[in-house]
Order: C-alpha cells, then structure tokens, then sequence
C-alpha cells in the first residue's frame, strides 16, 4: 500500500491505512483475471462539516417537526412512505474532478402531504455533495405512511449514493 495524496494530518493516514489492512486476509482474485496485482485507489473522508445548506442530525430527535401533526414510527399498522418522484442529484465538480465516490445519509419527516422535510445529514460525505443530495431530497414527493388508511408523519432515514464509473 502506498499513500497518494496525505491528509493534513498522519494520524489520519495511518488510520485509513489500518482501516484497510485490518481487513486483511484478502480473498484471492479470481482465476479469470489474468494480472498478479489489482490497484484501488481509496478515498477518506473525516471530519466533514456541515453548512447551513446541509446542517448535521445534533438534535436528540434528529431534527424538529411541526407540533401540528403527531409523528409516527414505520411500525404497529404504520405503512412507509413511497417514494413517487426521486430524482438524482448532480455531482459537484470539485467531486467529479477527485473521482470521488461516496454516500450521504439524510433523515427527514415524509409529511401527511408527501414532502420530505426538517431535513438534516446523518452520514455526510463531503467534497459539496452533501449540500447536493440535500438540494434534491427537498424536491422529492412520497405517497405518505398511513395507519389506519389516513396519512401519517413519519421519520425515515434515505441514502444517497455518488459513484463515479
């Protein structure tokens, strides 16, 4: 292993470094592939901040709600939320220019009308995607949980997924 681009600290080298070798042993490439070695390049990303555009769960219930409505639990004869119109967000350039793959992880309330809102970011992934997914996610509509056939507000977590191919 060796480290292409340091983070501004060792300690987090080090850290990523031990991340991948104590996954350690590898299973053996497959018979088909015909190199002896594989190269990955893994990207680390610690410490993210949040912004006010994709501010961080800190709040004991993940974010606040309306006291207009009650909210429910994906459980007990509560049916989930469905996702009717969920488009993709856009990558950053800063992102595409990094190669940059990662995962954001956004809690919200799906309200009794479908929209997703009090949202804030539970995993983030840095690089300004994190600010992306939450752009889109507010756009998206659900058909709302129910209980009992009547619409329900209920917290749900979604993921976000950045690859790049």
């Amino acid at each position: 292993m060796k480290t292409v681009e340091a983070a501004a600290d060792a300690s987090l080298d080090n850290a990523a470094l031990g991340a991948i070798s104590s996954s350690a042993p590898f299973a053996p490439l497959p018979a088909a592939y015909r190199e002896k070695t594989l190269r990955l390049r893994l990207y680390f990303g610690y410490n993210q901040r949040g912004s006010s555009q994709a501010p961080f769960c800190d709040r004991p219930d993940g974010s606040a709600h309306p006291s207009t409505y009650v909210l429910h639990r994906v459980k007990d004869g509560v049916t989930p939320p469905k996702l009717i119109n969920g488009p993709d967000p856009e990558y950053t350039d800063e992102a595409r220019r990094a190669k940059y793959s990662s995962v954001v992880h956004i809690e919200g309330t799906v309200n009794p009308q479908g929209s997703f809102t009090d949202l804030c970011v539970s995993e983030p992934a840095g690089e300004g995607l994190d600010e992306k997914a939450m752009e889109t996610v507010k756009t998206w509509k659900f058909e709302p949980a129910t209980l009992q056939a009547e619409p329900v507000a209920v917290r749900i977590s979604v993921e976000v997924s950045f690859r790049v191919y």
